[in-house]
């Protein structure tokens, strides 16, 4: 990409976290520190667009700034060195990625520290279409995943492993973002692939036979596949805001499971992203989050189920190595805020 974007501080209403508005040109570097009296602004960083599975983010982020006097700016950054850099030189306070792509950068000498889950479960699941009706009917099928080493890698291989099938025995196209795999699935020029749940319901919207074969959640052990990270420096230096940064999150996602929490999700969502949706999917698609547990609102993950989980993705390609869970996780802002 030809620089870092900027995230414009917040979406349509004011207060509010909404949809994205036009990405400024400015690097990074370029923000302005808030002057004088007033919250204090923490800057967090995304790899990419946010989707209708960052909504719960949203909510949580709009909870955290009124329970903790803090002002909030996303900023796009375009990609996992973007994001080590931008922490590193203290553009940006904390950023959101996969729990995979941490690990990676740490062992690659990133100084980071994830300290919070985003999403304790996979939404992905496996849309095929209608002739399809069980994992094994895949054999000799075209199934599209978003590229190599990926998530959708992960939920394809499980799948197929569970019906006794292998990679060569189907079929794989990379084919990127969870929206074009749909409209290919839609069209015919593809048999099956992993889909954002609301991707996998507007297709049923628009009329598609679309089956289920699998969902990642039902058929991985994974916990904590998006996370939030800092540098370890931030982490010793003011431990004080980010514990302020972390119980207002933790707070904020105990909300979304709340009538009130429910309110502010469909609100968020019909005005942004799924501001085109008909209100029966955008409550279908919040009460699918909710009865996944998608959102953390319990303890933090422990050593066990990191290890089992990277052990998963390490066999599927997604880490270069398991690293000790010490060396990944700081969960003690996570455990105090829980507690």
């Amino acid at each position: 990409m030809g620089g870092e974007r900027t995230i414009l501080n917040r979406w349509p209403r004011p207060g509010r976290f909404v949809a994205l508005l036009a990405i400024s040109a400015l690097a990074v570097g370029c923000g302005d520190e808030q002057e004088g009296e007033g919250p204090e602004t923490i800057r967090v960083g995304y790899e990419f667009d946010l989707d209708p599975g960052d909504l719960g983010d949203a909510v949580a982020w709009e909870r955290s700034e009124e329970s903790q006097a803090l002002s909030v700016e996303f900023r796009e950054l375009g990609g996992t060195q973007a994001i080590v850099t931008g922490l590193r030189r203290g553009e940006i306070e904390i950023a959101n990625m996969n729990q995979t792509t941490a690990i990676n950068a740490i062992a690659n000498g990133a100084d980071l520290k994830a300290i919070l889950a985003t999403k304790i479960r996979p939404e992905w699941v496996l849309g095929a279409r209608g002739e399809l009706t069980e994992p094994d009917d895949l054999a000799g099928k075209r199934i599209a995943v978003y590229g190599p080493g990926s998530e959708t890698v992960y939920h394809v291989d499980l799948t197929l492993r569970g019906a006794g099938l292998a990679e060569d025995d189907v079929e794989i196209l990379n084919l990127g973002e969870s929206e074009n795999r749909a409209a290919a699935l839609a069209a015919g020029r593809i048999d099956a692939t992993p889909l954002e749940f609301v991707d996998h319901l507007r297709l049923i919207d628009a009329g598609e036979e679309i089956n289920l074969l699998s969902k990642l959640s039902e058929i991985s052990p994974e916990r904590g596949p998006t996370v939030y990270v800092v540098s370890e420096s931030l982490l010793q230096e003011d431990p004080e805001l980010l514990d302020r940064v972390t119980a207002g999150l933790v707070e904020g996602f105990r909300y979304l499971y709340t009538p009130e929490g429910e309110r502010a999700w469909i609100e968020e969502a019909q005005a942004g992203p799924l501001e085109d949706d008909p209100p029966s999917l955008v409550a279908e698609a919040y009460a699918f989050y909710r009865d996944l547990g998608f959102w953390p609102r319990g303890e933090p993950i422990g050593e066990a189920e990191y290890q089992r989980s990277c052990e998963l993705w390490r066999r599927t390609g997604q880490v270069e190595e398991c690293l000790a869970f010490s060396e990944v996780w700081d969960t003690s802002l996570w455990a105090a805020a829980s507690g």
